[in-house]
């Protein structure tokens, strides 16, 4: 008896240093693990002087446990009753199978151990022997990290608290069946059977929504870095257009497009059109009415030229008051449609800007197979000249 107790004292105290392992931030005072498991041993003790059921052992080891975990780490009850019920489950199985094959061997029903205290504190010295057996290979088996995994996800941790129930009322039936007085030796083998296949299951169970809550845990990493993944674009993307773009209107710098048209000339692509547009008046604006309705003034402009021309297309602004559009893959028709629609685009927004006219010279440039060959400063330099002879025409009709 007195060898029994000793050894339940040793399981508890080894338990408990066993779970602190389990559950983060775990008080490390090895003195308090010795007053539960000295509380435990005195709790087991006053349930056999009252020859308590063994089912009724199990239902008060899994609610003082369950205390005791919660008590060692506080604000963590549902991780705590997992603790206790995959403790209370293993004790549970290993006991039946421990009476079972005890009275088997003895020829003796398993309700005559409570009259007889040496055979029944034998049958306990076996049982924690078996635990200790059956914890040595779960620590080999079991990752820390797995128990934490499930016990922090709520979701895990109810599927695995629920099996643990189930499993509890199915080992009482089976305790209830043992304690008959009407119980047959021949039915021992089938006990041991139904015990192993108890933990075999459990841990089976066990074992799948580990895999499960790994793979939720990859999910997630996966979808943190596709988050950080799209960030990292988007700051990259923020970070050129800083570079490459024009504050005020968000339209590109001369440099960008200026490599942009030399690409298409050092490759000799062709069919594509180049568009000078300087605004109108612009200084004036500056100077009589001030900066801020100039700076309106040069996004009115962006805007009609942004309506007129494809997301493909790109615009820049190369100077306080002109912009340089190249358009990809397009005809010379197609040029004298843009010029008329962003004519048109900047007469509807002047009609609705009554401080000043707004309106802007344009020069444009059919670059084709022949034209490729002037060279890009040609070009430009073409497109500008065209450019400047329509705003001679456009002070020469407001002189």
């Amino acid at each position: 008896m007195i060898i029994s107790f000793i050894t339940f004292f040793i399981f508890n105290y080894c338990t408990f240093g066993y779970i602190s392992k389990l559950i983060i931030d775990f008080r490390k005072d090895k003195m308090h693990y010795l007053k539960l498991s000295a509380i435990n041993t005195l709790i087991m003790l006053t349930l056999y002087f009252f020859k308590a059921p063994y089912y009724i052992s199990y239902i008060v080891a899994l609610i003082t446990l369950t205390i005791e975990f919660s008590e060692l780490k506080k604000h963590y009850l549902p991780q705590s009753f997992l603790y206790s019920g995959i403790l209370v489950i293993n004790i549970s199985s290993a006991h039946i199978f421990i009476i079972a094959l005890y009275c088997q061997f003895i020829n003796i029903k398993p309700y005559e151990l409570f009259f007889s205290p040496n055979l029944y504190f034998f049958s306990l010295l076996l049982l924690f022997i078996a635990l200790f057996i059956i914890f040595y290979i779960c620590s080999k088996i079991i990752s820390p990290e797995d128990i934490k995994k499930i016990s922090s996800n709520i979701k895990y941790c109810t599927i695995i608290s629920s099996v643990i129930m189930f499993i509890l009322l199915c080992t009482f039936v089976d305790i209830l069946i043992l304690n008959s007085q009407d119980f047959r030796i021949e039915l021992s083998f089938a006990l041991m059977f139904s015990a192993i296949m108890t933990l075999f299951i459990f841990y089976i169970l066990f074992f799948y929504t580990v895999k499960n809550s790994n793979l939720d845990n990859l999910k997630q990493k996966a979808e943190e870095l596709e988050v950080l993944r799209v960030k990292n674009i988007i700051n990259k993307k923020n970070m050129q257009d800083k570079i490459l773009k024009d504050n005020l209107t968000g339209c590109y710098n001369r440099k960008y497009i200026v490599s942009k048209i030399k690409s298409k000339f050092d490759n000799n692509i062709f069919n594509f059109g180049i568009f000078f547009i300087d605004i109108n008046k612009l200084k004036f604006v500056n100077d009589t009415l001030g900066h801020d309705f100039g700076d309106e003034y040069i996004l009115n402009v962006s805007k009609a030229i942004k309506n007129a021309v494809r997301e493909n297309d790109l615009i820049a602004k190369i100077g306080g008051d002109e912009f340089l559009i190249l358009l990809n893959n397009v005809t010379e028709t197609y040029l004298k449609e843009v010029e008329d629609k962003i004519r048109k685009n900047l007469e509807e927004i002047d009609r609705k800007t009554p401080n000043y006219t707004v309106s802007a010279s344009m020069g444009y440039v059919f670059v084709d197979e022949q034209t490729i060959k002037l060279g890009m400063d040609e070009v430009i330099k073409l497109a500008d000249e065209k450019m400047r002879y329509n705003k001679k025409c456009f002070k020469g009709e407001n002189a």
